[in-house]
């Protein structure tokens, strides 16, 4: 890979006679940017599909919404660790603060803030994002959120469940370049680092509660995780992404097995990055650990000697 020329050269020996290369003989090929190629695997992988996914489509990765408002005027972005992309930008006449005015502007910002939250409907997927931040001058972010935690109706049920991802911000406008006056406030900095890790520090809270609390529900290690997998028993996954990753081909067929049979069996998989510290911690749980849909103990029954000798194998 070649970052200051934003290209991955590639090379091999080729298996079909063409014109410009014959059978058996070595080749080198640059891929660049907006150059079409194809990938031919036997199998690929939910975790591999995802990755790339991720890469393709801003609406899939993002786990950063913004919302800038001000008076009259919102835009919706989604943010990525390499992009920020606008899904829509949204302008309303609002009367003027004249006296006689107060119930019909009162009526278009209400009528302001319903368009943003249809638009915030359509274009958030709230499974994906980690934090969703109201920005912009004066009042009117306070607002919009106060009104969305007062809607009743079911249709709006999504963000109550997902209240906790809702942070505020004061920037100078509601346009794209005062984005970076969010990312240049350490006090908002420091939030986002804490909610993009939310959703795996809260599985781990909950598997600890559980090991506590219902043992026979919460297991570690390869051996008991791969058998509850097998049975379709596992509500969430927790895995390392080091697991995923791993040289040895066996032991990351195995790791990816039980990933993408959580996966077919509607369950929830949380993969941790062994650099963030939720990661570290797992990984003092040999990296891979589950909550069960319901206990399985005959899973305790399992050799000590068997489990010690797969944990032997790992290497971190």
């Amino acid at each position: 890979y070649y970052p200051g020329e934003s290209s991955i050269r590639v090379n091999g020996r080729n298996v079909y006679e063409n014109e410009h290369v014959h059978i058996g003989q070595y080749h080198t090929h640059e891929l660049t940017v907006n150059k079409k190629f194809t990938i031919s695997k036997e199998i690929w992988e939910y975790y591999y599909m995802d990755s790339i996914r991720e890469a393709c489509d801003p609406s899939y990765s993002a786990d950063v919404a913004a919302i800038l408002i001000q008076e009259g005027l919102a835009h919706i972005f989604l943010i990525n660790k390499c992009s920020t992309t606008l899904k829509n930008k949204i302008k309303h006449n609002i009367p003027r603060k004249h006296k006689g005015h107060i119930e019909s502007r009162e009526k278009a910002n209400v009528a302001f803030y319903s368009i943003i939250i249809n638009s915030m409907l359509n274009n958030l997927n709230f499974e994906i994002l980690k934090c969703v931040i109201f920005a912009g001058p004066g009042f009117y972010k306070d607002d919009l959120l106060k009104y969305i935690h007062s809607l009743s109706d079911d249709k709006y049920l999504i963000f109550k469940t997902n209240k906790f991802k809702f942070i505020t911000a004061d920037i100078s406008s509601a346009f794209r370049h005062s984005l970076t006056e969010i990312f240049q406030n350490e006090n908002i900095l420091k939030k986002l680092s804490d909610t993009k890790a939310i959703m795996e520090s809260k599985s781990l809270t909950e598997f600890y509660s559980m090991i506590n609390s219902d043992p026979s529900r919460a297991f570690y290690g390869i051996i008991h995780v791969e058998a509850a997998a097998k049975q379709g028993a596992i509500e969430t996954l927790l895995i390392s992404d080091h697991l995923l990753r791993i040289s040895d081909v066996v032991q990351r067929k195995r790791y990816l097995k039980i990933f993408n049979d959580v996966k077919k069996n509607s369950g929830v998989t949380r993969v941790f990055s062994e650099f963030h510290e939720t990661g570290k911690e797992l990984n003092q749980y040999s990296g891979v650990a589950a909550i069960l849909r319901y206990p399985m103990d005959a899973l305790n029954s399992i050799p000590l000697e068997d489990v010690l000798n797969d944990f032997g194998s790992l290497a971190f």
